[in-house]
Protein backbone atom coordinates (compact mmCIF):
# COMPACT_ATOMS: atom_id res chain seq x y z
CA UNK A 1 0.00 0.00 0.00
CA UNK A 2 1.03 3.47 -1.07
CA UNK A 3 1.66 5.91 2.03
CA UNK A 4 0.99 9.66 1.30
CA UNK A 5 3.42 11.24 3.77
CA UNK A 6 1.09 14.49 3.84
CA UNK A 7 -1.14 13.07 4.76
CA UNK A 8 0.57 11.19 7.30
CA UNK A 9 1.73 14.34 8.83
CA UNK A 10 -1.64 16.07 8.34
CA UNK A 11 -2.95 13.56 11.05
CA UNK A 12 -0.38 13.74 13.44
CA UNK A 13 -1.24 15.63 16.89
CA UNK A 14 1.06 18.84 16.50
CA UNK A 15 2.45 20.89 14.00
CA UNK A 16 4.83 20.10 11.89
CA UNK A 17 6.94 21.25 9.05
CA UNK A 18 9.93 20.59 7.13
CA UNK A 19 12.46 22.94 5.38
CA UNK A 20 15.33 22.69 3.33
CA UNK A 21 19.07 23.90 5.14
CA UNK A 22 18.73 27.19 3.77
CA UNK A 23 15.73 27.44 5.85
CA UNK A 24 13.39 27.71 3.24
CA UNK A 25 9.52 25.96 3.95
CA UNK A 26 8.45 23.09 1.93
CA UNK A 27 5.80 21.86 4.06
CA UNK A 28 3.28 22.48 7.14
CA UNK A 29 0.67 20.17 8.07
CA UNK A 30 -2.75 20.89 8.76
CA UNK A 31 -2.69 21.59 12.05
CA UNK A 32 0.03 24.13 11.81
CA UNK A 33 -2.30 25.51 8.66
CA UNK A 34 -5.07 25.48 11.25
CA UNK A 35 -3.37 27.21 14.11
CA UNK A 36 -1.81 30.01 11.25
CA UNK A 37 -5.51 30.41 10.11
CA UNK A 38 -3.68 29.23 6.49
CA UNK A 39 -6.65 26.76 5.24
CA UNK A 40 -4.96 23.33 5.22
CA UNK A 41 -2.19 21.86 4.98
CA UNK A 42 0.75 23.77 2.63
CA UNK A 43 3.21 22.98 0.45
CA UNK A 44 6.07 25.25 -0.96
CA UNK A 45 3.53 27.73 -0.97
CA UNK A 46 3.83 30.41 1.99
CA UNK A 47 6.61 32.60 2.97
CA UNK A 48 8.24 32.56 6.25
CA UNK A 49 6.49 35.49 6.86
CA UNK A 50 2.82 34.08 6.99
CA UNK A 51 3.76 31.80 9.89
CA UNK A 52 6.46 33.31 11.86
CA UNK A 53 6.27 36.87 12.57
CA UNK A 54 9.24 39.40 10.63
CA UNK A 55 10.86 40.18 13.37
CA UNK A 56 11.20 36.66 14.69
CA UNK A 57 12.14 35.59 11.03
CA UNK A 58 16.56 36.76 10.90
CA UNK A 59 17.14 34.68 14.25
CA UNK A 60 15.17 31.54 13.66
CA UNK A 61 16.98 31.27 10.57
CA UNK A 62 20.34 31.35 12.39
CA UNK A 63 19.06 28.90 14.72
CA UNK A 64 17.95 27.15 12.30
CA UNK A 65 21.19 26.69 10.51
CA UNK A 66 23.16 26.04 13.49
CA UNK A 67 21.05 22.89 13.89
CA UNK A 68 20.86 21.98 10.13
CA UNK A 69 25.52 22.20 10.62
CA UNK A 70 25.80 20.65 13.46
CA UNK A 71 23.34 17.72 12.31
CA UNK A 72 22.11 16.97 15.61
CA UNK A 73 18.52 17.74 16.91
CA UNK A 74 17.55 20.67 18.85
CA UNK A 75 15.27 22.97 20.06
CA UNK A 76 14.36 26.45 19.10
CA UNK A 77 12.26 29.09 20.45
CA UNK A 78 10.07 31.74 18.71
CA UNK A 79 6.44 33.35 18.70
CA UNK A 80 4.11 31.94 15.64
CA UNK A 81 0.98 34.54 15.19
CA UNK A 82 -2.23 33.02 15.67
CA UNK A 83 -4.98 32.83 13.47
CA UNK A 84 -6.28 35.76 15.46
CA UNK A 85 -3.59 38.14 15.50
CA UNK A 86 -1.94 37.21 18.83
CA UNK A 87 1.88 36.12 18.91
CA UNK A 88 2.57 33.45 20.99
CA UNK A 89 5.57 32.05 22.08
CA UNK A 90 6.30 27.81 20.59
CA UNK A 91 8.89 25.54 21.02
CA UNK A 92 10.32 23.70 17.66
CA UNK A 93 11.94 20.24 18.17
CA UNK A 94 13.89 20.13 15.00
CA UNK A 95 15.51 17.01 13.49
CA UNK A 96 17.59 17.34 10.46
CA UNK A 97 17.15 13.97 8.18
CA UNK A 98 20.39 12.31 6.23
CA UNK A 99 20.49 11.06 3.12
CA UNK A 100 22.59 7.20 2.60
CA UNK A 101 26.10 9.10 2.34
CA UNK A 102 25.19 11.48 5.10
CA UNK A 103 23.95 14.83 3.85
CA UNK A 104 21.61 16.68 5.10
CA UNK A 105 18.64 16.88 3.05
CA UNK A 106 16.12 18.79 4.75
CA UNK A 107 14.79 18.95 8.46
CA UNK A 108 11.50 18.37 10.05
CA UNK A 109 10.18 20.44 12.71
CA UNK A 110 7.45 19.76 15.76
CA UNK A 111 6.14 22.85 17.18
CA UNK A 112 4.23 23.41 20.54
CA UNK A 113 2.96 26.16 22.34
CA UNK A 114 5.17 26.88 25.25
CA UNK A 115 3.78 27.89 28.42
CA UNK A 116 2.51 31.76 28.68
CA UNK A 117 4.99 34.38 29.94
CA UNK A 118 3.14 35.24 33.03
CA UNK A 119 3.41 31.29 34.35
CA UNK A 120 7.52 31.59 33.05
CA UNK A 121 8.28 34.71 34.85
CA UNK A 122 6.59 32.94 38.36
CA UNK A 123 8.56 29.40 37.83
CA UNK A 124 11.65 32.01 37.47
CA UNK A 125 10.74 34.62 40.31
CA UNK A 126 10.06 30.90 42.79
CA UNK A 127 13.54 29.66 41.68
CA UNK A 128 15.44 33.17 42.91
CA UNK A 129 13.90 33.09 46.01
CA UNK A 130 14.98 29.26 46.63
CA UNK A 131 18.75 30.07 46.10
CA UNK A 132 20.14 30.53 49.24
CA UNK A 133 21.85 34.05 48.58
CA UNK A 134 21.06 36.99 47.46
CA UNK A 135 20.33 37.17 43.64
CA UNK A 136 19.76 40.29 40.89
CA UNK A 137 18.72 40.52 37.75
CA UNK A 138 20.12 43.36 35.84
CA UNK A 139 19.12 45.17 32.52
CA UNK A 140 21.64 44.94 29.91
CA UNK A 141 23.17 48.49 30.82
CA UNK A 142 23.35 47.60 34.72
CA UNK A 143 20.09 49.05 36.09
CA UNK A 144 18.20 46.79 38.90
CA UNK A 145 15.48 44.80 37.15
CA UNK A 146 14.94 42.13 40.20
CA UNK A 147 15.90 40.80 43.09
CA UNK A 148 14.79 38.00 45.25
CA UNK A 149 13.71 38.11 48.51
CA UNK A 150 17.36 37.20 50.40
CA UNK A 151 18.10 40.84 48.81
CA UNK A 152 14.76 42.21 50.02
CA UNK A 153 15.11 40.66 53.64
CA UNK A 154 18.96 42.02 54.03
CA UNK A 155 18.23 45.66 53.06
CA UNK A 156 14.66 45.65 54.63
CA UNK A 157 13.67 47.51 51.47
CA UNK A 158 10.79 46.34 48.76
CA UNK A 159 11.99 45.52 45.41
CA UNK A 160 10.50 48.86 43.73
CA UNK A 161 12.99 50.78 46.85
CA UNK A 162 15.77 48.99 45.49
CA UNK A 163 15.30 49.47 41.95
CA UNK A 164 15.19 53.29 42.87
CA UNK A 165 17.94 53.50 45.62
CA UNK A 166 21.63 54.50 44.41
CA UNK A 167 24.21 52.66 45.13
CA UNK A 168 25.72 55.53 47.39
CA UNK A 169 22.87 55.00 49.93
CA UNK A 170 23.88 51.32 50.51
CA UNK A 171 27.25 51.03 49.52
CA UNK A 172 29.94 51.86 52.24
CA UNK A 173 31.84 55.10 51.10
CA UNK A 174 34.92 53.26 50.81
CA UNK A 175 33.94 50.47 48.27
CA UNK A 176 32.12 52.90 46.33
CA UNK A 177 34.29 53.95 43.64
CA UNK A 178 35.79 50.88 43.08
CA UNK A 179 32.44 49.39 42.81
CA UNK A 180 31.13 51.62 40.14
CA UNK A 181 34.51 51.45 38.10
CA UNK A 182 34.21 47.79 37.95
CA UNK A 183 30.45 47.10 37.26
CA UNK A 184 30.80 49.98 34.24
CA UNK A 185 34.10 48.29 32.67
CA UNK A 186 32.47 44.81 33.06
CA UNK A 187 28.78 46.35 31.25
CA UNK A 188 31.19 48.42 28.67
CA UNK A 189 32.99 44.95 27.94
CA UNK A 190 29.93 42.31 28.44
CA UNK A 191 33.01 40.52 30.88
CA UNK A 192 31.65 38.81 34.07
CA UNK A 193 33.41 40.36 37.31
CA UNK A 194 33.76 39.81 40.84
CA UNK A 195 33.79 42.03 43.53
CA UNK A 196 34.32 42.43 47.46
CA UNK A 197 32.50 45.37 48.79
CA UNK A 198 30.32 46.23 52.30
CA UNK A 199 26.35 46.48 52.07
CA UNK A 200 24.80 48.64 54.71
CA UNK A 201 21.75 45.94 55.81
CA UNK A 202 18.64 46.71 57.53
CA UNK A 203 19.95 46.73 60.65
CA UNK A 204 22.68 49.92 59.70
CA UNK A 205 25.69 47.46 60.17
CA UNK A 206 27.74 46.95 57.29
CA UNK A 207 29.06 43.27 55.99
CA UNK A 208 31.16 42.01 53.91
CA UNK A 209 29.80 40.59 50.52
CA UNK A 210 31.53 39.07 47.54
CA UNK A 211 29.50 40.38 44.31
CA UNK A 212 29.54 38.04 40.92
CA UNK A 213 27.74 39.69 37.86
CA UNK A 214 27.60 37.12 34.93
CA UNK A 215 25.97 38.19 31.55
CA UNK A 216 22.76 36.44 30.54
CA UNK A 217 23.27 36.22 25.62
CA UNK A 218 20.94 36.01 23.63
CA UNK A 219 21.36 33.74 20.38
CA UNK A 220 23.14 36.68 18.13
CA UNK A 221 25.21 36.70 21.22
CA UNK A 222 24.25 39.77 22.70
CA UNK A 223 23.87 40.57 26.19
CA UNK A 224 20.33 41.28 27.26
CA UNK A 225 20.74 41.23 31.27
CA UNK A 226 22.68 40.14 33.93
CA UNK A 227 22.72 37.94 36.96
CA UNK A 228 24.00 39.06 40.21
CA UNK A 229 25.10 36.66 43.39
CA UNK A 230 25.59 38.40 46.69
CA UNK A 231 27.85 36.20 48.99
CA UNK A 232 28.01 36.89 52.41
CA UNK A 233 31.34 37.02 53.29
CA UNK A 234 31.58 39.24 56.44
CA UNK A 235 32.51 36.37 58.99
CA UNK A 236 35.52 35.63 56.15
CA UNK A 237 36.79 38.59 56.02
CA UNK A 238 37.17 39.38 59.80
CA UNK A 239 38.55 36.40 60.04
CA UNK A 240 41.30 37.28 57.17
CA UNK A 241 41.46 40.72 59.58
CA UNK A 242 41.97 39.08 62.58
CA UNK A 243 45.08 36.62 61.26
CA UNK A 244 46.11 40.12 59.57
CA UNK A 245 46.34 41.89 63.11
CA UNK A 246 47.24 38.76 65.09
CA UNK A 247 50.48 38.53 62.43
CA UNK A 248 51.05 42.28 62.67
CA UNK A 249 51.37 41.76 66.60
CA UNK A 250 53.74 38.62 66.06
CA UNK A 251 56.27 40.81 64.03
CA UNK A 252 56.21 43.77 66.52
CA UNK A 253 56.78 41.32 69.15
CA UNK A 254 59.48 39.36 66.69
CA UNK A 255 61.47 42.70 66.15
CA UNK A 256 61.39 43.66 69.78
CA UNK A 257 62.74 40.63 70.60
CA UNK A 258 67.19 41.02 71.59
CA UNK A 259 67.87 37.76 69.23
CA UNK A 260 67.59 37.49 65.14
CA UNK A 261 64.06 36.32 64.01
CA UNK A 262 62.39 35.39 60.58
CA UNK A 263 59.85 33.20 58.87
CA UNK A 264 59.54 32.16 55.30
CA UNK A 265 56.12 30.23 53.44
CA UNK A 266 56.62 26.36 53.10
CA UNK A 267 58.83 26.59 49.75
CA UNK A 268 61.62 28.24 51.71
CA UNK A 269 61.05 31.85 50.62
CA UNK A 270 61.60 34.16 53.39
CA UNK A 271 58.94 36.24 53.71
CA UNK A 272 59.72 38.05 57.10
CA UNK A 273 63.40 39.23 58.53
CA UNK A 274 63.12 41.28 62.41
CA UNK A 275 64.68 44.17 62.97
CA UNK A 276 68.07 42.71 64.88
CA UNK A 277 68.75 40.66 61.81
CA UNK A 278 68.49 43.58 59.55
CA UNK A 279 70.68 45.33 61.93
CA UNK A 280 73.31 42.71 62.90
CA UNK A 281 73.99 41.45 59.32
CA UNK A 282 74.03 45.16 57.82
CA UNK A 283 71.78 43.87 54.69
CA UNK A 284 68.49 45.08 54.04
CA UNK A 285 65.06 43.05 53.69
CA UNK A 286 65.25 43.37 49.96
CA UNK A 287 68.43 41.86 50.02
CA UNK A 288 68.14 39.30 52.34
CA UNK A 289 64.86 38.82 52.03
CA UNK A 290 63.34 35.38 49.56
CA UNK A 291 66.33 33.49 48.51
CA UNK A 292 68.84 36.39 49.53
CA UNK A 293 70.10 34.92 52.12
CA UNK A 294 71.37 32.11 50.18
CA UNK A 295 74.72 35.00 48.63
CA UNK A 296 76.70 34.30 51.35
CA UNK A 297 76.71 30.61 50.78
CA UNK A 298 79.70 29.67 48.57
CA UNK A 299 78.53 28.88 45.13
CA UNK A 300 79.95 25.16 45.12
CA UNK A 301 77.92 24.16 48.59
CA UNK A 302 74.73 26.38 47.36
CA UNK A 303 73.29 23.70 45.56
CA UNK A 304 73.92 20.74 47.87
CA UNK A 305 72.56 23.00 51.06
CA UNK A 306 69.19 24.34 48.98
CA UNK A 307 68.19 20.95 48.53
CA UNK A 308 68.77 19.58 51.68
CA UNK A 309 66.86 22.65 53.18
CA UNK A 310 63.99 22.18 50.49
CA UNK A 311 63.61 18.22 52.14
CA UNK A 312 63.20 19.85 55.29
CA UNK A 313 60.70 21.82 54.17
CA UNK A 314 58.95 18.99 52.32
CA UNK A 315 59.54 16.26 54.84
CA UNK A 316 60.80 16.99 58.08
CA UNK A 317 63.88 14.80 57.62
CA UNK A 318 66.67 15.25 60.22
CA UNK A 319 69.43 17.55 58.35
CA UNK A 320 73.26 17.12 58.92
CA UNK A 321 75.19 19.09 56.54
CA UNK A 322 78.76 20.96 56.22
CA UNK A 323 78.86 23.98 54.03
CA UNK A 324 81.14 27.31 53.36
CA UNK A 325 79.89 30.61 54.02
CA UNK A 326 81.44 33.96 52.93
CA UNK A 327 82.96 36.24 55.33
CA UNK A 328 82.43 40.17 55.04
CA UNK A 329 86.36 40.36 53.71
CA UNK A 330 85.32 38.09 50.77
CA UNK A 331 87.10 34.61 53.02
CA UNK A 332 84.80 31.37 53.02
CA UNK A 333 84.31 29.36 56.11
CA UNK A 334 83.23 26.21 56.86
CA UNK A 335 79.89 25.70 59.25
CA UNK A 336 78.06 22.82 60.37
CA UNK A 337 73.85 23.05 60.00
CA UNK A 338 71.85 20.46 62.04
CA UNK A 339 68.04 20.54 61.77
CA UNK A 340 66.02 18.01 63.87
CA UNK A 341 62.02 17.97 63.57
CA UNK A 342 59.39 17.11 66.60
CA UNK A 343 56.32 15.07 65.52
CA UNK A 344 53.25 13.97 67.42
CA UNK A 345 52.10 10.31 67.35
CA UNK A 346 51.28 10.82 63.29
CA UNK A 347 54.34 11.74 62.30
CA UNK A 348 53.09 15.57 61.40
CA UNK A 349 55.85 18.03 62.33
CA UNK A 350 54.59 20.03 65.31
CA UNK A 351 57.26 21.76 67.22
CA UNK A 352 60.81 22.96 66.44
CA UNK A 353 63.46 22.21 64.43
CA UNK A 354 67.45 23.31 65.22
CA UNK A 355 70.58 24.14 63.39
CA UNK A 356 74.04 25.71 64.57
CA UNK A 357 76.26 27.79 62.15
CA UNK A 358 77.36 31.31 62.02
CA UNK A 359 75.96 34.29 60.22
CA UNK A 360 78.14 37.00 58.86
CA UNK A 361 77.97 40.45 60.93
CA UNK A 362 77.76 43.71 58.83
CA UNK A 363 81.30 44.04 60.16
CA UNK A 364 82.50 41.18 58.56
CA UNK A 365 83.00 39.55 62.21
CA UNK A 366 81.30 35.63 62.00
CA UNK A 367 79.38 34.73 65.06
CA UNK A 368 77.82 31.47 65.68
CA UNK A 369 73.98 31.18 66.10
CA UNK A 370 71.42 28.35 67.06
CA UNK A 371 68.23 28.81 64.84
CA UNK A 372 64.99 27.25 66.05
CA UNK A 373 62.31 27.10 63.43
CA UNK A 374 58.18 26.42 64.09
CA UNK A 375 56.26 25.78 61.30
CA UNK A 376 52.51 27.34 61.25
CA UNK A 377 50.10 24.98 60.21
CA UNK A 378 46.37 25.75 59.41
CA UNK A 379 43.17 23.63 60.55
CA UNK A 380 44.19 20.48 58.04
CA UNK A 381 48.06 20.27 59.47
CA UNK A 382 49.25 21.84 56.22
CA UNK A 383 52.41 24.37 56.63
CA UNK A 384 51.36 27.71 55.45
CA UNK A 385 54.54 29.45 56.89
CA UNK A 386 57.79 28.86 58.90
CA UNK A 387 58.86 31.01 62.03
CA UNK A 388 62.37 31.07 63.16
CA UNK A 389 64.36 32.69 66.28
CA UNK A 390 68.17 33.13 65.96
CA UNK A 391 70.04 32.83 69.40
CA UNK A 392 73.81 33.87 69.47
CA UNK A 393 75.62 31.61 70.95
CA UNK A 394 79.14 32.67 69.48
CA UNK A 395 80.04 32.72 73.68
CA UNK A 396 78.53 29.36 74.23
CA UNK A 397 80.77 28.22 71.02
CA UNK A 398 83.84 29.34 71.81
CA UNK A 399 84.04 27.89 75.23
CA UNK A 400 83.15 24.20 73.68
CA UNK A 401 85.86 24.72 71.20
CA UNK A 402 88.08 25.16 74.20
CA UNK A 403 86.89 22.03 75.85
CA UNK A 404 87.34 20.34 72.64
CA UNK A 405 90.96 21.61 72.56
CA UNK A 406 91.65 20.76 75.87
CA UNK A 407 90.85 17.33 75.41
CA UNK A 408 92.73 16.64 72.62
CA UNK A 409 95.54 18.25 74.41
CA UNK A 410 94.83 15.87 77.57
CA UNK A 411 94.11 12.53 75.36
CA UNK A 412 97.57 13.44 73.78
CA UNK A 413 99.56 13.94 76.61
CA UNK A 414 97.80 10.65 78.29
CA UNK A 415 98.74 8.53 74.87
CA UNK A 416 102.74 10.04 75.23
CA UNK A 417 102.95 9.58 78.92
CA UNK A 418 100.81 6.01 79.11
CA UNK A 419 98.46 7.57 81.70
CA UNK A 420 94.95 6.81 81.75
CA UNK A 421 91.75 8.49 83.70
CA UNK A 422 88.68 6.98 85.29
CA UNK A 423 86.22 7.81 87.29
CA UNK A 424 84.32 5.54 89.94
CA UNK A 425 80.98 6.42 91.54
CA UNK A 426 81.84 5.03 94.97
CA UNK A 427 78.54 2.28 95.91
CA UNK A 428 78.25 1.47 92.41
CA UNK A 429 79.66 -1.43 89.63
CA UNK A 430 80.05 1.29 86.70
CA UNK A 431 83.45 3.03 85.79
CA UNK A 432 84.26 5.25 83.40
CA UNK A 433 87.21 5.31 81.62
CA UNK A 434 89.72 7.29 79.08
CA UNK A 435 90.81 5.77 75.69
CA UNK A 436 94.33 5.72 77.28
CA UNK A 437 93.00 3.33 79.82
CA UNK A 438 91.08 0.98 77.64
CA UNK A 439 94.65 0.84 75.54
CA UNK A 440 96.51 0.25 78.69
CA UNK A 441 94.26 -2.57 80.11
CA UNK A 442 93.58 -4.10 76.72
CA UNK A 443 89.97 -3.78 76.14
CA UNK A 444 87.17 -2.43 73.45
CA UNK A 445 86.61 1.16 74.15
CA UNK A 446 82.60 -0.37 73.32
CA UNK A 447 82.72 -2.75 76.50
CA UNK A 448 81.32 -1.60 79.43
CA UNK A 449 83.64 -1.39 82.22
CA UNK A 450 82.63 -2.97 85.83
CA UNK A 451 84.46 -3.90 88.69
CA UNK A 452 84.14 -7.49 87.36
CA UNK A 453 85.57 -6.17 84.04
CA UNK A 454 88.94 -5.27 86.11
CA UNK A 455 89.27 -8.08 88.71
CA UNK A 456 89.52 -10.66 85.80
CA UNK A 457 92.28 -8.95 84.20
CA UNK A 458 94.46 -8.89 87.99
CA UNK A 459 97.11 -11.25 88.25
CA UNK A 460 95.66 -14.15 91.00
CA UNK A 461 98.58 -12.60 93.65
CA UNK A 462 96.69 -9.13 93.40
CA UNK A 463 93.26 -9.69 93.70
CA UNK A 464 93.22 -9.51 97.51
CA UNK A 465 94.88 -6.66 97.27
CA UNK A 466 92.29 -4.85 95.12
CA UNK A 467 89.62 -6.48 97.10
CA UNK A 468 91.03 -4.15 100.21
CA UNK A 469 92.01 -0.86 98.12
CA UNK A 470 87.96 -0.91 96.93
CA UNK A 471 86.73 -1.74 100.21
CA UNK A 472 88.22 0.74 102.09
CA UNK A 473 87.18 3.67 99.34
CA UNK A 474 83.82 2.53 100.11
CA UNK A 475 83.61 2.64 103.68
CA UNK A 476 86.07 5.08 104.36
CA UNK A 477 86.33 7.04 101.09
CA UNK A 478 89.93 7.42 101.25
CA UNK A 479 92.66 8.04 98.64
CA UNK A 480 94.68 5.61 97.62
CA UNK A 481 98.19 4.88 95.79
CA UNK A 482 98.65 1.82 94.72
CA UNK A 483 100.77 -0.34 92.52
CA UNK A 484 99.04 -3.72 90.86
CA UNK A 485 99.98 -6.85 88.34
CA UNK A 486 97.77 -7.77 85.12
CA UNK A 487 97.97 -10.54 82.81
CA UNK A 488 97.41 -9.42 79.40
CA UNK A 489 95.28 -11.84 76.61
CA UNK A 490 98.66 -12.98 75.47
CA UNK A 491 100.06 -13.85 79.22
CA UNK A 492 102.72 -11.24 79.44
CA UNK A 493 102.83 -9.34 82.15
CA UNK A 494 101.77 -5.65 82.82
CA UNK A 495 102.91 -3.13 85.79
CA UNK A 496 99.99 -0.32 86.64
CA UNK A 497 100.55 2.23 89.38
CA UNK A 498 96.78 3.89 90.23
CA UNK A 499 96.50 6.58 91.85
CA UNK A 500 93.34 7.98 93.12
CA UNK A 501 91.22 10.86 95.36
CA UNK A 502 87.49 11.07 96.81
CA UNK A 503 85.94 13.97 96.11
CA UNK A 504 81.49 14.50 96.12
CA UNK A 505 80.16 15.01 92.20
CA UNK A 506 77.60 18.05 91.39
CA UNK A 507 74.74 15.57 92.97
CA UNK A 508 76.58 15.18 96.26
CA UNK A 509 77.86 11.59 95.67
CA UNK A 510 81.31 10.55 96.90
CA UNK A 511 83.33 9.87 93.23
CA UNK A 512 86.54 8.23 93.04
CA UNK A 513 88.49 10.00 90.23
CA UNK A 514 92.23 8.82 89.34
CA UNK A 515 95.02 7.76 87.32
CA UNK A 516 96.27 4.74 85.88
CA UNK A 517 100.16 4.18 84.38
CA UNK A 518 101.74 1.85 82.96
CA UNK A 519 104.93 1.39 84.76
CA UNK A 520 106.27 -2.01 83.13
CA UNK A 521 108.79 -0.65 81.37
CA UNK A 522 110.38 1.19 84.79
CA UNK A 523 109.60 -2.21 86.74
CA UNK A 524 111.24 -4.33 84.01
CA UNK A 525 114.03 -2.11 84.00
CA UNK A 526 114.54 -1.96 88.04
CA UNK A 527 114.14 -5.91 87.78
CA UNK A 528 117.49 -5.87 85.14
CA UNK A 529 119.38 -3.12 87.36
CA UNK A 530 118.80 -5.46 90.45
CA UNK A 531 119.78 -8.44 88.66
CA UNK A 532 122.93 -6.39 87.33
CA UNK A 533 123.96 -5.60 91.14
CA UNK A 534 123.54 -8.72 92.33
CA UNK A 535 125.22 -10.34 89.24
CA UNK A 536 128.24 -7.71 90.05
CA UNK A 537 127.82 -8.56 93.45
CA UNK A 538 128.71 -12.17 93.11
CA UNK A 539 131.53 -11.52 90.90
CA UNK A 540 133.68 -9.71 93.36
CA UNK A 541 132.95 -11.78 96.14
CA UNK A 542 134.72 -14.82 93.51
CA UNK A 543 137.33 -12.55 92.46
CA UNK A 544 138.16 -11.77 95.66
CA UNK A 545 138.71 -15.47 96.94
Amino acid sequence: MDLDLGRILDSMPGMVLSATPEGEIGFVNREWSDFAGLGGSVSDGPAWQAIIGPNELPDLVKQWKLIIASGEPGLMKTRLRRFDGQDRPCKFRCSPMRDDQGEVLRGYVIASEAADQETDQRTERQILDGIPAGIGVLTSTGELKAVNDHVVSYFGKSEEELTRCVSAEIVHPEDLQHVLDTVERAVTNGEAYDVELRFLGADGNYRWFQVRGKPLRDGRGSVFQWYVLHLDIDERKRAEEALRTSETNLRDNLNALPTTAWSTWPDGYVDFLNARWLDYSGSTAEQAGGFGWGDVIHPDDAGRLFNYWQTCLATGKSVDIEARMRRYDGEYRWFLFRADPLRDENGTIIKWFGIETRLLRHDGVYRWFQIRGLPLQDDSGTGVRWYSLLTDIDDRKGAEEELRRSEAFLADAQRVSKTGSFAWRVGSTKVTWSDETYRIFGFDPAEPVTLDLIRSRLHPDNVVTFEKVVDAAQREGSDFDHETRMVMPDQSIKFVRVVAHNERNKDGELELRGAVRDVTASRLAEEALSKARSDLARVARVTRR
